[in-house]
C-alpha cells in the first residue's frame, strides 16, 4: 500500500508495514489512519485452482523401491481439506479394491494381500481445497 498515512493495519494481523505476503486467495482489508484521517482499501486475490497430478501407472513388481505406489505428491495433499476426503479404486468389473479418506494414503497394488500386476483400476477421487471448493477426479490406473 502507497500512503502518507502511518497506522497502517491489515485483515491478516499485520501491523505498521505498508507490504505483506500473501499465500491464498481471498479478501484483504487494509486501513490506515493519522487522526483525524482514516482510509480503507480491499484487494481481492483469485485463489488458483489445486492442480492434482496421479501417476496412471504403478509397478510393485519390480521391487526396485521406484513407482511402487499410487499416492498424491505430499505437496499436493497438503493442499486438500482431510474432511470431506475420499478416493475409490474400482477393478474392470467395478468391484471396489481399495478406499482411503486419507489424502496421504498410498495404495501398493494388493488385493488381499497381493498384487494385482497387469491389471487395470479405475478411481473416483472427491477432494476440498482449503478454500472449501469440492472437486471430483476420475482417471484410470495400470498397476505393472
Amino acid at each position: 500500500v502507497t500512503t502518507s498515512l502511518q497506522n497502517i493495519q491489515w485483515s491478516t494481523g499485520e501491523r505498521n508495514t505498508d507490504e505483506i505476503t500473501i499465500t491464498h486467495g481471498g479478501v484483504f482489508i487494509v486501513s490506515a489512519s493519522t487522526e483525524p484521517c482514516r482510509n480503507s482499501a480491499q484487494l481481492y486475490i483469485e485463489p488458483c485452482k489445486l492442480y492434482v497430478y496421479l501417476p496412471n501407472a504403478i509397478t510393485p513388481t519390480l521391487n526396485d523401491g521406484v513407482n511402487d505406489v499410487f499416492c498424491l505428491p505430499d505437496l499436493t495433499a497438503n493442499q486438500m481439506m482431510r474432511e470431506g476426503y475420499e478416493i475409490m479404486i474400482f477393478d474392470r468389473w467395478g468391484m471396489l479394491v481399495y478406499r482411503s479418506e486419507d489424502p496421504h494414503f498410498r495404495w501398493n497394488g494388493t488385493i488381499k494381500g497381493k498384487i494385482a500386476a497387469n491389471n487395470t483400476f479405475t478411481y473416483v477421487m472427491n477432494y476440498k481445497d482449503l478454500m472449501g471448493m469440492k472437486y471430483v477426479k476420475k482417471g484410470w490406473l495400470s498397476v505393472l
